[in-house]
């Protein structure tokens, strides 16, 4: 019986009203070029690849989408390529450098 007067003064004291958001739900969106770089970033500080390397050819191409000039998509395709020769570390900040030249970074 305690049990029941607790559960009721709590519903009463907190409502059981279901409150809905009036506004639109915020989606968070992150650009091609702001994705590769912080992919690039993350790397060229780390120097350890994970599965999200395979993901790089797919950051390059989307690029397109964000009306990046095709000599630097294929600069980047190529230092990608170059991968297992240099090592992730020093190709992700090769990269990077490429990326900021052609399209420096909003901070």
């Amino acid at each position: 019986m305690n049990r029941i007067v607790l559960l009721l003064a709590f519903l009463i004291t907190t409502g059981c009203e279901v409150q809905r958001s009036t506004g639109p739900i915020g989606t968070q969106t992150t650009s091609a070029v702001d994705s590769l770089r912080s992919s690039l970033t993350h790397y060229s500080k780390t120097g350890e690849g994970d599965s999200g390397v395979t993901v790089l050819p797919d950051q390059i191409k989307n690029l397109k989408s964000n009306n990046v000039d095709d000599s630097v998509i294929t600069k980047l395709e190529t230092q990608y390529a170059a991968l297992d020769k240099q090592g992730l570390k020093k190709t992700a900040t090769e990269m990077l450098d490429t990326l900021n030249k052609a399209v420096p970074s909003k901070e």
